[in-house]
Protein backbone atom coordinates (compact mmCIF):
# COMPACT_ATOMS: atom_id res chain seq x y z
CA UNK A 1 0.00 0.00 0.00
CA UNK A 2 1.34 3.45 -1.01
CA UNK A 3 0.96 6.25 0.62
CA UNK A 4 -1.59 7.76 -1.37
CA UNK A 5 -3.97 5.05 -0.79
CA UNK A 6 -3.90 5.81 3.16
CA UNK A 7 -5.43 9.03 2.70
CA UNK A 8 -8.99 9.17 3.22
CA UNK A 9 -11.10 12.17 1.95
CA UNK A 10 -12.59 13.40 5.02
CA UNK A 11 -16.08 14.56 3.50
CA UNK A 12 -16.43 11.10 2.81
CA UNK A 13 -16.14 10.39 6.81
CA UNK A 14 -18.87 13.04 7.56
CA UNK A 15 -21.74 11.58 9.77
CA UNK A 16 -25.35 13.08 10.92
CA UNK A 17 -26.58 13.43 14.00
CA UNK A 18 -28.56 10.17 13.83
CA UNK A 19 -25.29 8.20 12.80
CA UNK A 20 -23.57 9.85 15.72
CA UNK A 21 -25.81 9.05 17.98
CA UNK A 22 -26.12 5.47 17.10
CA UNK A 23 -22.52 5.21 17.56
CA UNK A 24 -22.69 6.85 21.45
CA UNK A 25 -25.75 4.13 21.94
CA UNK A 26 -23.13 1.22 20.79
CA UNK A 27 -20.52 2.28 22.98
CA UNK A 28 -22.40 3.36 26.24
CA UNK A 29 -23.56 -0.60 25.66
CA UNK A 30 -19.62 -1.92 25.24
CA UNK A 31 -18.85 0.28 28.29
CA UNK A 32 -21.79 -0.96 30.64
CA UNK A 33 -21.46 -4.42 30.31
CA UNK A 34 -17.60 -4.58 30.99
CA UNK A 35 -17.22 -4.45 35.05
CA UNK A 36 -14.93 -1.84 36.80
CA UNK A 37 -13.25 -2.61 39.69
CA UNK A 38 -12.59 -0.04 42.13
CA UNK A 39 -9.66 -0.37 43.95
CA UNK A 40 -8.59 1.84 47.00
CA UNK A 41 -6.22 1.91 50.02
CA UNK A 42 -5.98 0.47 53.59
CA UNK A 43 -6.86 4.17 54.66
CA UNK A 44 -9.43 4.93 52.84
CA UNK A 45 -10.96 1.29 53.12
CA UNK A 46 -10.75 2.01 56.58
CA UNK A 47 -12.75 5.03 56.39
CA UNK A 48 -15.82 3.24 54.51
CA UNK A 49 -16.14 0.57 57.06
CA UNK A 50 -15.47 2.46 60.03
CA UNK A 51 -12.64 0.64 61.35
CA UNK A 52 -9.05 1.65 62.28
CA UNK A 53 -6.40 1.78 59.27
CA UNK A 54 -4.32 -0.93 61.49
CA UNK A 55 -7.34 -3.56 61.72
CA UNK A 56 -7.73 -3.09 57.94
CA UNK A 57 -3.92 -3.96 57.88
CA UNK A 58 -4.36 -6.86 59.87
CA UNK A 59 -7.20 -8.74 58.06
CA UNK A 60 -5.78 -7.88 54.29
CA UNK A 61 -4.92 -11.45 53.74
CA UNK A 62 -8.90 -12.30 54.72
CA UNK A 63 -10.30 -8.46 53.07
CA UNK A 64 -8.24 -9.94 49.44
CA UNK A 65 -5.77 -7.25 49.48
CA UNK A 66 -4.13 -6.92 46.34
CA UNK A 67 -0.69 -5.81 45.94
CA UNK A 68 0.83 -3.60 42.74
CA UNK A 69 4.18 -3.43 43.71
CA UNK A 70 4.99 -1.72 47.29
CA UNK A 71 1.02 -0.79 47.40
CA UNK A 72 -1.55 -3.04 49.27
CA UNK A 73 -4.75 -2.10 47.24
CA UNK A 74 -8.59 -3.21 48.06
CA UNK A 75 -11.62 -3.89 45.65
CA UNK A 76 -14.19 -2.06 47.85
CA UNK A 77 -16.78 -4.03 46.81
CA UNK A 78 -15.70 -7.28 47.20
CA UNK A 79 -14.59 -6.43 50.70
CA UNK A 80 -18.15 -5.51 51.38
CA UNK A 81 -19.37 -8.62 50.12
CA UNK A 82 -17.15 -10.75 52.39
CA UNK A 83 -18.01 -9.05 55.12
CA UNK A 84 -21.57 -9.76 54.66
CA UNK A 85 -21.33 -13.42 54.15
CA UNK A 86 -21.53 -15.06 57.78
CA UNK A 87 -18.38 -17.05 57.11
CA UNK A 88 -16.45 -14.24 56.66
CA UNK A 89 -17.77 -12.09 59.63
CA UNK A 90 -17.33 -14.78 61.66
CA UNK A 91 -13.76 -15.58 60.66
CA UNK A 92 -12.60 -12.08 60.86
CA UNK A 93 -14.49 -10.90 64.14
CA UNK A 94 -11.92 -10.56 67.13
CA UNK A 95 -11.69 -13.68 68.97
CA UNK A 96 -12.89 -12.96 72.65
CA UNK A 97 -10.04 -12.87 75.22
CA UNK A 98 -10.29 -15.57 77.66
CA UNK A 99 -8.54 -14.59 81.07
CA UNK A 100 -5.72 -18.22 82.11
CA UNK A 101 -6.68 -18.52 86.01
CA UNK A 102 -2.96 -18.89 87.01
CA UNK A 103 -2.06 -21.29 89.49
CA UNK A 104 0.88 -20.33 91.31
CA UNK A 105 4.40 -21.37 91.46
CA UNK A 106 4.51 -21.78 95.06
CA UNK A 107 2.37 -22.91 97.46
CA UNK A 108 0.64 -19.56 99.62
CA UNK A 109 0.04 -19.16 102.94
CA UNK A 110 -3.63 -19.77 103.83
CA UNK A 111 -5.54 -16.23 105.19
CA UNK A 112 -6.05 -16.24 108.88
CA UNK A 113 -9.98 -17.33 109.54
CA UNK A 114 -10.25 -18.63 106.13
CA UNK A 115 -11.08 -22.46 105.75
Amino acid sequence: MNRSDALVDVAALAINDEQLDLIADRIAERIADRQFVSLVDAQTLAGRLSVSVDWVRRHQAELGAIRLGASVRFDADAVVERLRSTASVAALAPKPRTRRRRTPAVELLPIKGGA
